[in-house]
């Protein structure tokens, strides 16, 4: 088995959902695999780092999805499309996708859009690292009313009262 991992494997900030039109923080980042990978899953904290890990405070409900060309596939957390990441855990991952899900044999060589979307309470904390510029990457807040867990591309922030970060 091998693992592969990509910068944003560890949140080095907070963002605040401080109304009501914050409550959804979307995003989508590029991962490549340069290893023979036949299943990928997706892993979560309840911390960030700064200079020491400190618990987020509140727990967050998570989609995510793997986006491969024109298939989306949706991750599944304990076999339910949405899981809960609680305060502080070290480790929270979702159910393996396959690369036959994309009808690949491995993921090897394989540009893949990681698209999450993360729920907390009015007020609570997201853990994030910053979107890059890389064309296709962002993330913004929402009301969590228009999801774009399964759309193909970019983001867009029209829709649920986004705002760009």
């Amino acid at each position: 088995m091998r693992a592969v991992s990509q910068r944003m494997d560890i949140p080095q900030t907070t963002l605040a959902a401080s109304a009501a039109n914050k409550v959804c923080y979307t995003s989508r980042c590029r991962l490549f695999v340069p290893v023979d990978c036949t299943a990928f899953r997706v892993g979560y904290s309840g911390y960030y780092v700064t200079t020491a890990e400190t618990n987020l405070g509140n727990d967050q409900g998570v989609t995510a999805a793997l986006e491969i060309g024109s298939t989306v596939v949706q991750y599944t957390f304990g076999g339910q499309n949405q899981g809960t990441v609680l305060n502080g855990a070290a480790l929270y991952n979702s159910d393996f996708i396959s690369a036959a899900s994309f009808g690949l044999s491995t993921f090897n060589g394989a540009t893949i859009w990681l698209r999450n979307e993360m729920f907390v309470a009015q007020g609570g904390q997201y853990p994030v690292t910053m979107p890059t510029s890389l064309t296709g990457e962002g993330g913004f807040f929402n009301d969590g009313t228009n999801s774009q867990l399964l759309n193909i591309g970019a983001l867009n922030t029209a829709g649920g009262g986004g705002t760009s970060i």
